[in-house]
Parts: structure tokens; C-alpha cells; sequence
């Protein structure tokens, strides 16, 4: 699988939707889940994996490589190139 990151994220798995299947593998940053409350840890106490847990997902490695070729252009948003542009 790819491994992305984006700041629009919620938009860009809406678009995608429509072709390809995505994941969201950590919802909840990983301090914050259920198998390490014992731990302690509070939200604010790792920001970078909370940053990350709101901006990453995944998509399906394919044979095709058009399938699938995106990236994110800054504040500007994103575009998706390829056959999934139409």
C-alpha cells in the first residue's frame, strides 16, 4: 500500500471514493487509544502524532501506475492526474 499525507484529507478520500479504496489506519492517535490509557498520556502530549493522525491515509498499490498518481500542491489543494482526473 501507499502511504499519503494531506492537510485535505477529508476531501481527498471523499474524491477518491469514487475509484479506489482508502484507509485510515490510526483514527485515534496511537497514545490516545484504549491498550495504552494505563500510560497516562493526555492529548498534546506527542503533536506530531497527532498531526499525523489527521493527515495520513492509504491507498492500494496497483500494477497500473496512472492509476493512481496524486499529489498535494501546497496551500493551493490538491490534484489527481492520471485516469482518475476525468
Amino acid at each position: 500500500m501507499y502511504i499519503f499525507q494531506s492537510e485535505y484529507r477529508k476531501t481527498l478520500l471523499n474524491h477518491l471514493k469514487e475509484w479506489i479504496s482508502t484507509g485510515v489506519y490510526y483514527p485515534v492517535h496511537l497514545q490516545l487509544q484504549k491498550v495504552y490509557k494505563e500510560l497516562g498520556y493526555k492529548e498534546g502530549d506527542i503533536p506530531n502524532a497527532e498531526y499525523l493522525s489527521f493527515r495520513t491515509f492509504a491507498i492500494p498499490i496497483y500494477a497500473d501506475p496512472v492509476v493512481a498518481k496524486i499529489y498535494n500542491r501546497g496551500n493551493n489543494g490538491f490534484q489527481i492526474k492520471g485516469d482518475m482526473a476525468n
